[in-house]
């Protein structure tokens, strides 16, 4: 029983995709390595405070 041709194609796009989102998702990750927390905005800082990470 083969896959259909279709369905192929729409998996091999989304491999696609999620290798894209993962590279950018990597890039924000190391830049907010880089900058730290002094780089973080005021609305991060609020809901880490709210999560209890900033005590």
């Amino acid at each position: 029983m083969g896959v259909p041709t279709a369905w192929r194609r729409v998996s091999a796009r989304d491999d696609a995709a999620d290798k894209r989102f993962f590279r950018l998702y990597l890039l924000v990750f190391i830049i907010n390595l880089l900058i730290g927390s002094e780089g973080m905005s005021a609305k991060q800082e609020a809901l880490a405070e709210k999560a209890g990470f900033l005590d």
